[in-house]
């Protein structure tokens, strides 16, 4: 956010929308936007624990209320580890659930109609999309293995 917040040169219009997105139970963001105060969870209930934090900082609280292109969803851990699964067939990359959960949007079909809605299918084409996703020391192919064993009939997202 600082990045984009602080870059002056976006055209009239073209400033990016930014997507938050976290589990459910490490949802610290999302909870605070919901409750319309910055909040701080009770404690980290998702298997998404390596990136969680119980309090978002003061700054990114204050960007959700003052950033017109943030937006914050939580996902369930269902979605984001099945997420993994298909990303690591997909893209032979292994991720943790937490960054995970940002590819939950693209598996799971939302993605158009959190930043492209309205848009045309040929005005949807030239859109550029970008999802930051990095690694993990906490992710193995056996846990993603348990993963599609354990999540695969909670989500709809096909693996």
């Amino acid at each position: 956010m600082q990045g984009v917040e602080s870059a002056s040169s976006w055209p009239e219009g073209a400033k990016p929308k930014v997507i938050a997105v976290e589990t459910t139970g490490a949802d610290s963001l999302n909870a605070s936007v919901r409750a319309g105060e910055h909040v701080t969870l009770p404690g980290i209930t998702s298997i998404a624990k390596s990136l969680g934090a119980t309090r978002v900082s003061d700054r990114t609280w204050r960007w959700s209320q003052e950033s017109s292109n943030l937006e914050s969803m939580a996902v369930s851990d269902a979605d984001a580890a099945i997420s993994c699964v298909r990303f690591a067939d997909d893209a032979r990359t292994l991720v943790e659930v937490a960054c995970g959960a940002t590819l939950v949007p693209v598996y799971r079909g939302d993605l158009r109609e959190l930043l492209g809605r309205g848009l045309s299918d040929e005005e949807w084409a030239k859109k550029n999309v970008v999802i930051e996703v990095c690694g993990g020391a906490n992710v193995t192919l056996a846990l993603l293995a348990e993963y599609r064993e354990t999540y695969a009939g909670e989500t709809t997202i096909k693996c």
